[in-house]
């Protein structure tokens, strides 16, 4: 009988410590994705954390490099910015503000311009947003000419 009580009042404490100090935390993953307009080349997320790289020949045709960072807790327009990084040095820089559920689309036109130098070398890209202050690496891109 008295371990019956003593399981009751453990029961019990557990059961209110357990309803007053738990921490709830949300169940979220953040994705991202890189695509050469509609061909996925890079797809990662917070939970696989992987990072990869993609080699794209600069005479490929395409419109658009998009890079989609999708948070299942957000549908805002949001201010967004892209860098390209070689080592710690930003390359370029795109901003807009839009859905943070649309890709962020980067024109090859204005790709061609900033890579001119940086051929055949990983470039970082990276995203942030103001639900990721501290950035995003999407993955590495090195551009390489036939």
């Amino acid at each position: 009988m008295r371990n019956l009580i003593k399981i009751l009042i453990l029961t019990i404490a557990f059961g209110i410590s357990n309803s007053t100090f738990a921490k709830v935390e949300t169940d979220t993953i953040t994705t991202w994705k890189l695509s050469k307009d509609s061909e996925l080349l890079i797809q990662s997320n917070h939970f696989n954390s992987t990072i990869y790289s993609v080699e794209l020949n600069t005479t490929d045709e395409y419109e658009n490099l998009n890079v989609s960072v999708f948070y299942d807790f957000n549908s805002d327009i949001i201010s967004r910015k892209i860098k390209f990084m070689v080592g710690k040095k930003a390359i370029a820089e795109f901003d807009e503000d839009n859905n943070s559920r649309l890709p962020f689309s980067l024109p090859k036109k204005e790709i061609d311009k900033v890579i001119t130098g940086f051929l055949n070398e990983p470039i970082a890209i990276v995203y942030t947003d103001s639900i990721s202050e501290n950035g995003i690496l999407v993955g590495f891109v090195i551009f390489k000419k036939e």
